[in-house]
Parts: C-alpha cells; structure tokens; sequence
C-alpha cells in the first residue's frame, strides 16, 4: 500500500516562524558587503562576566538549529548566547559569497590556487569582520563573556 500525502500549495497559516529571545539585524563590513546577523540569548539571566557566546558561520542555515542544540542539553553547553552570521538571502547559503569569504588567496571549490582571483583574499577580511564588527556589536545587545568564545562552521566553514 502506498500512501500518498496531500501537499498545500498555500500553508494555512501566513504567520512566520519565530524563534524566543531571539533577534536579527543587518551589519555591514568595511567594504560595504552586508551580513545578516542573527542574535539569540538565554532565558536565565547571565552569569558575572557574561554569557559563553558560539559563532555560527552559515547563520542562514545553522542559526536555529544551533540554538537549539544549546538549550536542549545546558549540561553539556552552558546557557550560550548563540551568533549566527549569515547573508541577507532566502536561501540557506549564500555560495558565491561563502567562497568569497570562507576562502584563502587564489583558492578555487577544489583546492586549485587561481593568482588571478582579486577576490579570493576575502578570508582575512572576513575575520576582521568578525572581530572588528561583529563581536562588539553582540557586546552592545547581550553580556558576554569573551573568554568563553567558539567558532562552528562545517564544510568549508569549518
């Protein structure tokens, strides 16, 4: 027996999903390149010193999943600020700008070094994003501990 599952074209609900404590903004790097940022915190109130805080690269897929994962289980992940860094897409990834970013001079998708690649050296631009603009605009919004910092990503993230 095969059992066939009707498929709305329309969900019934045009509400979208939200996640508690939770927040996005837009932040822009020296270049002008914009990010979507995504900001969540815990329901408990910080700890002296602040939160742990865990980056998340790929923020536009992994955001909500990571924060998840840090308030299903505090025993193994203290209450965590989480910090998703994304591109202000509807899709999951953003892949052009992911390779832009996440790779170092002349790199090409397998490894191959292309010299002509103006773009290519985004990585430590990236990083200097990260450290110059976003950390202290999490800072701004939540208490965090910044010696109790991690960085995920997977893939060519990671």
């Amino acid at each position: 027996m095969v059992l066939a599952a009707t498929i709305p074209t329309q969900a019934a609900s045009q509400e979208p999903v939200s996640l508690p404590r939770s927040e996005q903004f837009a932040l822009h790097a020296a270049s002008g390149d914009e990010y979507r940022i995504f900001l969540s915190w815990p329901e408990v109130a910080p700890p002296p010193g602040g939160w742990p805080v865990l980056y998340v690269l790929d923020g536009n897929a992994a955001f909500a999943t990571a924060t998840e994962a840090a308030r299903f289980d505090t025993r193994a992940l203290d209450d965590a600020v989480v910090v998703g860094v994304g591109y202000p897409v509807s899709t999951p990834l953003d892949v052009k700008r992911r390779m832009v970013d996440l790779s170092p001079a002349g790199a090409t998708a397998n490894g191959a070094r292309r010299p002509d690649d103006a773009r290519g050296d985004q990585a430590e631009r990236f990083l200097d994003f990260l450290l110059e603009r976003v950390k202290p605009a999490v800072a701004e919004r939540v208490e965090v501990d910044e010696t109790r910092e991690a960085l995920f990503g997977h893939s060519l993230g990671g």
